[in-house]
């Protein structure tokens, strides 16, 4: 707010903004009037002040796009970071089919039909309801049939044992016109090991 006084009647006026006050006049005594005193700036000065209000709009424009993008990059980094993340995850996975391929898997890991005798890795024998007494380590099978005639001095392999059949050699011998057969019945077996 500026002041000024004019003349021997001491006329005190106050400006503020674009309005003038009247304050005072000794011979009238106060006044209250209020007068539109326009825009009283150059048109240099207000070129000037309309610039800055310009370079004001675009700060605060710039200054909204910078927090925009700030805002993107964030997720930016974030999807970044778990393109990494699954990019190390399909590498250990490709390693491992890599290694599951290449490396050979062990024939007595593979499963196994739990009715069959085996010789070695080969199936050769089809059994039924098998009467199983840990206590004696024995197991007595009611029936028997097999590829092969099977011999008294082999080892044969059913689920996790490893068996001396040798309990009877009474067999039949079934013939179909496609392959033989031998049939056992009753078939006994001593548990001699774990495979």
């Amino acid at each position: 707010m500026s002041v000024s006084s004019f003349g021997s009647a001491q006329l005190r006026i106050a400006q503020r903004g674009g309005l003038l006050l009247i304050i005072e006049q000794p011979s009238i005594g106060l006044v209250g009037q209020v007068f539109d005193a326009g825009n009283h700036q150059t048109p240099a000065r207000r070129g000037i002040a309309e610039s800055v209000a310009t370079l004001n709009d675009r700060i605060l424009s710039q200054e909204q796009l910078l927090i925009d993008y700030r805002t993107k990059l964030e997720g930016t980094e974030q999807a970044a970071a778990q393109i990494e993340k699954l990019t190390r995850s399909l590498a250990a996975a490709q390693e491992s089919l890599r290694q599951a391929k290449t490396t050979p898997v062990s024939i007595e890991k593979q499963s196994r039909d739990p009715r069959r005798l085996y010789e070695g890795n080969s199936p050769i024998a089809l059994t039924e309801d098998p009467k199983v007494d840990l206590e004696k380590k024995k197991i007595t099978f009611p029936i028997v049939n097999a590829a092969v005639i099977l011999a008294t001095n082999k080892v044969y392999e059913f689920h996790d044992w490893k068996l001396a059949c040798g309990g009877t050699q009474m067999y039949n011998m079934v013939n179909d016109g496609a392959a033989r057969e031998f049939s056992y019945s009753p078939l006994t077996c001593k548990i001699v090991g774990n495979r």
